[in-house]
């Protein structure tokens, strides 16, 4: 029976389960034990239906989420800071169970050491696993929660930078190049047609990142926490190095390419052999750039040794020099992953500041992780009985319109 079939006879047994009081009430008695037995199968028929009909409605309820989850992964939808993946991926109740109750922690213990001991959901993860290390790919629900650990990570994300969940391993999106003209308009004359805008393409290609982890069989086996340990220490190794590839991400070999390495990124040059960076003048003209290009630039990252170097600036008088007013409720973060070793004409300790309106940092991720545990990865693991853990995803790097940020490039030490 469909849907409307089960509430309709569920609807008629109900009126003739109340047919059979009202027959009583009229009669001025009770039930009879006859009229009681066949009161209760009635009433007992009527909540079998009424399972099967919260069934039926969860399971439509389900392919309706799975349907406009498959349609938002398709149109490329963008996730900002304060949304995660796993909102997008937990559609059904499944799901979410699945997300609540599977454990990282007992997966690895398991793939290390077989002993699968309270593990029953995680052991039947192995099913999937199809590499000749024991890799298992995790259930999307898990991966999902297990990829929002990286991206909270991540201080690019932080500031604004947008994920992209990835339903095949190539997405294309569209950004914007140049902007439109407008142009007022006279009674009775044409509206001027634009020849500015211009619409292009961002590629987002999966990428292989992974992660490898060594531990001791002991410490598995005696530390109970040593799994779920190993999963946040694999999440914030990802998390930072899509920092990493975000900023100054090579472009070359397998390597997304970062802000960094992006054609027409605005850029403030300290000079041929570099310079040091005192007070918040070149903060304020990255700043400005971002501006003269229709951004909103709302935050700032750099290395330590710039945060340092701009916290000890003093002025002419001995005064520590305060961050002006323009930028002082700006965003600032730093970050181990901008190297401190860059080359600038002379210079081979330079670094560089990123400035921007980091919504047009795009990380495109596809939703699968996988794990592997081995105890035989080589000799050196094997005599000393170890177990090493590797993890990996796939994502890829955009800058949706790079005239939107800045870099102060050759920033080298003060003196």
């Amino acid at each position: 029976m469909n849907l409307a079939e089960l509430k309709q006879k569920r609807a008629d047994l109900i009126a003739s389960a109340r047919a059979l009081l009202d027959k009583a009430e009229r009669e001025n008695r009770k039930l009879s034990g006859e009229d009681k037995s066949e009161y209760d199968s009635v009433i007992g028929k009527v909540r079998n239906l009424s399972d099967q009909i919260k069934k039926e409605e969860e399971r439509r309820e389900d392919e309706r989420k799975n349907a406009s989850q498959d349609r938002s992964l398709s149109d490329g939808i963008a996730l900002r800071k304060d949304q995660k993946l796993s909102d997008v991926i937990l559609t059904s109740e499944k799901d979410k169970r699945i997300a609540r109750d599977f454990n990282i922690g007992k997966l690895v213990r398991g793939l290390a050491l077989g002993n699968w001991e309270g593990a029953e959901l995680e052991r039947r993860a192995m099913s999937e696993g199809t590499s000749t290390l024991g890799g298992v790919m995790v259930p999307s629900p898990v991966a999902s929660n297990v990829l929002d650990m990286a991206r909270n990570k991540s201080v690019c994300i932080d500031l604004g930078a947008q994920t992209v969940p990835m339903k095949t391993s190539n997405l294309t999106i569209a950004k914007v190049n140049a902007d439109p003209s407008v142009y007022w308009r006279g009674e009775n004359t044409a509206i001027t047609e634009d020849t500015n805008m211009e619409l292009g393409p961002i590629s987002l290609e999966a990428k292989t990142l992974g992660c490898l982890v060594r531990c001791s069989i002991e410490l598995l086996e005696d530390a109970p926490n040593a799994g779920d340990v190993i999963e946040k220490a694999i999440a914030g190794a990802l998390g930072s190095e899509l920092d990493r590839v975000g900023l100054v991400g090579s472009g070359s070999g397998a390597e997304p390419t970062g802000i960094f390495n992006t054609s027409n990124v605005n850029e403030i040059d300290m000079g041929t052999d570099g310079g040091y960076i005192v007070g918040y003048a070149k903060l304020v003209e990255a700043a400005q750039k971002v501006l003269e290009n229709n951004g909103a630039p709302n935050g700032f990252v750099y290395a330590p040794r710039t945060w340092a170097d701009l916290e000890n600036s003093l002025s002419g008088d001995g005064q520590f020099i305060e961050i002006p007013p323009g930028i002082k409720n700006m965003e600032y973060r730093v970050s181990n992953q901008i190297p401190i070793d860059q080359v600038h004409g002379g210079a081979d300790n330079a670094t560089t500041l990123f400035c921007g309106g980091w919504e047009n940092l795009i990380f495109g991720m596809r939703t699968q992780l996988v794990l592997e545990a081995s105890r035989v990865a080589d000799s050196d693991t094997f005599s000393k009985m170890q177990v090493l853990v590797r993890g990996y995803l796939r994502a890829d790097v955009g800058v949706a319109r790079p005239g939107q940020f800045s870099m102060v490039t050759g920033i080298i030490p003060s003196a």
